[in-house]
């Protein structure tokens, strides 16, 4: 089955609606549990069958979306783009955290984004809802490079 990873900002990455309930995807595209990111990590990530990517699930609804493999934004994939590329198709970043995992994290908190980084290319995004009057919180779910 063929997943379409367009991204809403704030909204959804393909058929993943953030804020929604993910029994119904869940079953849908047979996503696994996995173990927890870390002891006392308040989410549960699942797997999506024959890919790298994850949805993060908090309190049974859709948190987040860690995209390993693609991520499509005005029609153009954003995963394998260079940095400055990306500045050109979604402006300035509010902040990136080098030596992240080898490599850096860029965040777009308006958008509910957090791109990582290797090599100076995006090798892999974490999208989520976009919370109102963001601060430096923590994203919700892992970041693999």
């Amino acid at each position: 089955m063929e997943i379409s990873w367009r991204w809403e900002p704030g909204v959804s990455v393909g058929p993943f609606y953030f804020g929604a309930d993910a029994n119904p995807v869940i079953s849908w595209l047979k996503l696994q549990k996995l173990d927890p990111d870390y002891e006392g990590a308040d989410w549960d990530t699942y797997e999506v069958p024959t890919l790298e990517s994850r949805i993060m699930v908090e309190t049974g609804l859709v948190s987040g979306v860690l995209c390993c493999d693609r991520l499509i934004y005005n029609g153009k994939n954003l995963l394998g783009l260079p940095l400055g590329e990306i500045r050109s198709i979604l402006g300035p970043e509010d902040s990136i955290t080098e030596n992240i995992s080898l490599g850096e994290a860029v965040y777009y908190k308006q958008l509910g984004l957090t791109l990582w980084l290797a090599g100076g290319v995006v090798r892999s995004a974490t999208c989520n809802a976009i919370i109102a009057d963001v601060t430096d919180v923590p994203f919700s779910g892992t970041g693999a490079v």
